[in-house]
């Protein structure tokens, strides 16, 4: 079974090719949030930069199915949030791209909503 992040990814390729800007934005995003969850912190005493030769890369933590699954579905979570705000805000056509997009992004966790 192809991982959640895989599966972003793949489907993120066909959508770019087919011009679909709103699954494009929806899974760019959870992406990066997936992205930015691996990235450690770095401080000055621990970053010396790369040795000649090597890349120039950070270490990066190694995240969990369920790590990513929690990540996906608090993407989710914002997202619904702010379609009811939006909604009692009286901003119609922005809670109800919020809304589609956190069903979209929902899908990849075997959701129905």
């Amino acid at each position: 079974m192809m991982q959640i992040r895989e599966k972003m990814k793949a489907d993120l390729t066909r959508a770019m090719k087919a011009r679909q800007t709103h699954v494009v934005e929806a899974l760019r995003s959870v992406l990066a949030a997936i992205d930015n969850a691996e990235a450690v912190p770095i401080t000055a005493t621990t970053w010396v930069g790369p040795a000649p030769g090597q890349r120039n890369e950070a270490p990066r933590k190694v995240l969990s199915a369920d790590d990513i699954r929690q990540i996906v579905q608090r993407e989710v979570d914002e997202r619904r949030a702010a379609s009811r705000n939006y909604a009692n805000l009286q901003q119609l056509d922005e809670a109800a791209r919020l809304a589609q997009a956190a069903d979209l992004i929902a899908a990849y966790l075997g959701e129905h909503a």
